[in-house]
């Protein structure tokens, strides 16, 4: 789900409480991406009675592209503790990427390429 320049702190609020996100994405109607809300700043604008999230999106949120390595993902994952939007060359959000799904593409990798198997030798072939 995503908020839009429009909405109020409540309303994208209602929308972070119904699953368990602490940062949403905004975007505009034609899914362009315009930044990131993240709880903490939308429970103080509730606070506030700010009408608007306009003044807190973080426009310069990191962003990565479709076929970004995931050594890249990790190392922004480590200093940013958002999702990460995935969008194209128009800012246009194509998805988001989440550290659980990041934790299990790891798995995935290492289950395919155990980093403790014995790599083979040509000296054990060359000997045989």
């Amino acid at each position: 789900e995503v908020a839009f320049p429009q909405d109020g702190p409540r309303t994208v609020l209602h929308k972070m409480t119904e699953g368990s996100d602490t940062s949403m994405l905004v975007v505009e109607r034609d899914h362009t991406l315009v930044g990131t809300v993240t709880l903490d700043e939308l429970g103080k604008a509730v606070q506030d009675g700010r009408k608007s999230i306009v003044d807190l999106i973080q426009r310069d949120a990191p962003t990565i592209a479709p076929d970004t390595p995931l050594t890249d993902i990790i190392n922004l994952m480590a200093t940013w503790p958002y999702r990460l939007p995935v969008v194209d060359e128009q800012r246009k959000l194509l998805g988001v990427v989440t550290r659980p799904r990041v934790i299990n593409a790891l798995a995935q990798s290492s289950a395919n390429h155990p980093a403790d198997a014995a790599p083979e030798s040509d000296e054990r072939s060359a000997n045989a």
